[in-house]
């Protein structure tokens, strides 16, 4: 989608050019087109990305990414059950 190839450019032009770093309302915006296209995009590279910039998802970010495991058919299981451990395991997030 063209979308979320434009929105991976923003969030590295803000990094790069910009020296902004993209919070989690960000992610959740990548996050929500993912969600709209379950079939091409996995929400993992957007979490795998968070954790390694520091950002905490939030409610926002976890309600999405198991809306996009639930909504696709080749999704694991196991990965929700992931997002659920980590969300229970983690502060209350916001």
């Amino acid at each position: 989608s063209g979308a979320v190839s434009e929105c991976l450019e923003l969030l590295n032009l803000m990094e790069t050019r910009y020296k902004v770093e993209p919070d989690s309302t960000s992610y959740n915006t990548l996050l929500s087109i993912y969600v709209q296209n379950p079939e091409r995009y996995n929400p993992d590279q957007i979490l795998d990305r968070m954790k390694t910039r520091n950002v905490a998802p939030d409610r926002i970010t976890y309600n999405l990414t198991i809306n996009s495991y639930k909504s696709n058919a080749k999704a694991k299981l196991a990965s929700v059950f992931e997002i659920l451990d980590v969300m229970r395991n983690s502060k209350s997030p916001e």
